[in-house]
């Protein structure tokens, strides 16, 4: 029996070309999400945020700041990473609670306007509650926002001087944030602020 020889010729237009396996070594390439992750877009999961910022040692971020009634932040020392909002206190008064419901549900009693963001970027902290020097400003690469939870400002006491300077305490329970971007939630760690002073203004 007579055997036939079957020839397969390949057209170039066929030819697949392999990626050259990825050792996960940082490289130039943006947006490869490759392990070093220090020339790519910031990631959008909750690893990657804790990654990128640090989230887990909120509670120790060293650049605090407060005024009016009243608005506060904290950030990480390198400046790239920034919890603040504000929380409306009319009338301060020794003792009372101001409370921020996130998710819009009906709240406490004390519950009172007011909004929680993350930002991520460069030198975040330099514009809020300054009335000393005038800095270029912040540059924000994401915001998150926060959409669940309650933040909490206690008025503790009062300035002597009697100017309507007061000394406060921001309380964050199960605050979760969305981001802007993508719609992603991560939860932010419990976490207070403490003394905090308020009701003064930038100049």
């Amino acid at each position: 029996m007579k055997r036939s020889l079957l020839l397969l010729f390949l057209s170039p237009s066929l030819l697949v070309v392999l990626p050259a396996c990825d050792d996960g070594a940082d490289d130039d390439t943006a947006d490869d999400d490759d392990a070093g992750d220090d020339d790519d877009s910031l990631g959008t999961s909750c690893a990657d945020l804790e990654a990128d910022v640090g989230l887990a040692a909120v509670t120790s971020w060293p650049r605090i700041t407060s005024c009016g009634n009243a608005y506060f932040g904290a950030a990480n020392l390198e400046d790239t990473a920034h919890l603040h909002g504000y929380i409306e206190v009319v009338e301060p008064v020794v003792g009372a609670t101001h409370s921020v419901v996130f998710d819009g549900s009906p709240g406490p009693e004390d519950q009172v306007a007011g909004r929680v963001v993350l930002d991520q970027g460069s030198d975040l902290s330099t514009t809020l509650c300054n009335d000393k020097d005038s800095p270029p400003g912040p540059v924000i690469s994401r915001s998150w926002n926060a959409v669940s939870g309650t933040a909490t400002l206690t008025v503790d006491s009062l300035d002597p001087q009697g100017f309507g300077e007061h000394y406060g305490t921001v309380e964050f329970v199960d605050v979760v944030v969305e981001s802007e971007e993508d719609g992603t939630l991560c939860p932010i760690p419990d976490l207070t602020l403490t003394e905090l002073f308020f009701g003064w203004d930038p100049i």
